[in-house]
């Protein structure tokens, strides 16, 4: 004596699978965080609705060295347009070679532990900074006088 017909024993059959795949994705979302997408994925400078006044000329200079490098093969010509290390985003950081997402964070995150870059051999200080990295990118770089520290 069967208590479901065959086509009842489908029916709940396909609603345990459901319910146990349904389980299986949130446990592996809840153990797989998402990850952040490659930079390259991601527009470099994302449009923002809020515009930071204090850094307007330096968003000029930004967005033309994007265009040169995505225009051209070249690189852009940082040697005149020279980034601000007070003031350069993570994504600033960037565009100087050998300067990774990782690195420019580390950069970013010193900054905002010690305060403002008094010389731009204070960059050293950065874990995965050295001389030789720092010689590649000096004249690519300024710090421009901020008040206070």
């Amino acid at each position: 004596m069967t208590i479901f017909t065959p086509q009842e024993r489908r029916v709940l059959l396909f609603l345990l699978a459901a319910l146990l795949a349904g389980s299986g994705v949130k446990v592996y979302r809840s153990r797989h965080r998402e990850i952040e997408p490659h930079p390259a994925s991601d527009t470099l400078f994302p449009l923002t609705t809020e515009v930071d006044s204090s850094r307007v000329p330096e968003l000029d200079t930004v967005i033309r060295l994007v265009e040169q490098r995505i225009d051209s093969p070249n690189p852009p010509d940082l040697a005149k347009n020279k980034i601000d290390i007070n003031r350069a985003s993570q994504r600033e950081f960037c565009l100087l070679p050998g300067i990774g997402m990782k690195l420019a964070g580390r950069i970013v995150e010193y900054r905002e532990a010690h305060g403002f870059f008094e010389d731009i051999e204070e960059l050293k200080n950065v874990s995965g900074i050295g001389e030789k990295k720092l010689s590649h990118i000096r004249n690519m770089v300024k710090v421009r006088e901020t008040t206070g520290r």
